[in-house]
């Protein structure tokens, strides 16, 4: 059995070993395919820069680098106290029996591909926040910028909030 372990932990250990080594090879060829783009374009104005625009060759990233940050943090919010308050429940309040059904329920869910669950948000979800929780927001709030009519439509910062949120949970 000793033997068998340490068998095992020299190949894991090896195979670890290999993929950091590898890791620069791989960062560098990156770095490399790269090099043709960014000799024509500044990296400041790739990063900084506003504006995407194929025929004018302008490619600013800074807009897609907000909204990704944007939503990624609209989700943490979203999700860290659903989290919290499901892993309390299921471990300190509700009966082993229930605990037990909800995590075979969980780990189901968790089975489904984001593809998916993205596809879900796309057709079904944005739809059906747009004609209901969105148009409420706009009658009752629209006085506020966020909620302004213009920018609650069915894809939106909030649609994709919360589906990355229930990825995440």
């Amino acid at each position: 059995m000793v033997k068998v372990r340490k068998t095992i932990f020299i190949f894991l250990g090896s195979f670890a070993l290999f993929l950091i080594l590898i890791l620069p090879f791989y960062f560098f060829g990156e770095l490399y395919g790269a090099s043709e783009f960014f000799s024509k374009f500044s990296f400041l104005d790739f990063i900084l820069g506003r504006e995407w625009s194929l025929p004018e060759q302008k490619y600013g990233a800074l807009q897609a680098i907000y909204g990704t940050l944007l939503t990624a943090g609209l989700a943490l919010l979203i999700t860290t106290p659903v989290s919290i308050a499901a892993a309390v429940a299921m471990s300190e309040l509700l009966p082993e029996w229930l605990s037990e059904r909800l995590g075979m329920i969980i780990d189901m869910i968790a089975a489904i591909p984001s593809v998916v669950v993205g596809l879900w948000g796309v057709l079904s979800l944005g739809p059906f926040l747009s004609n209901t929780l969105y148009k409420f927001l706009v009658e009752n709030l629209g006085f506020l910028p966020i909620f302004q009519a213009r920018t609650l439509t069915a894809y939106n910062k909030l649609t994709a909030a919360l589906v990355l949120s229930y990825m995440i949970t």
